[in-house]
């Protein structure tokens, strides 16, 4: 699965995705500060690959709207699990001091 290319923006349309399960092309714009002509290259890409589905509103039909197929669910579930991974190494010569210094740290930055 992760051996197919996946730019930094079609991956934060497939968070977006997976977080709120389904969006219009122009709530993903809004949301990710990007044109919806963006948003509709980037979604061609992965209707393409097989990461997402279009879907005409059953409450409006001139309204598509997008969500992941299982295999996205898949792709951003694994990445996930991968970047926790990823991330429990990173932290885990740490001490419980220095862990409480970088969580300071994190709160005063965000």
């Amino acid at each position: 699965m992760l051996g197919q290319e996946i730019a930094s923006h079609e991956l934060s349309l497939l968070k977006l995705l997976y977080e709120k399960r389904i969006h219009t092309v122009s709530s993903l714009a809004a949301e990710l500060g990007v044109t919806s002509s963006h948003i509709t290259s980037v979604t061609e890409r992965m209707v393409k690959k097989k990461f997402i589905v279009r879907e005409r509103s059953l409450v409006d039909r001139r309204v598509v709207q997008l969500s992941l197929t299982d295999k996205g669910i898949e792709l951003v579930a694994d990445l996930d699990q991968r970047r926790h991974e990823f991330i429990a190494k990173k932290f885990k010569n740490l001490s419980d001091e220095e862990l409480s210094q970088l969580q300071h740290i994190f709160q005063k930055i965000l």
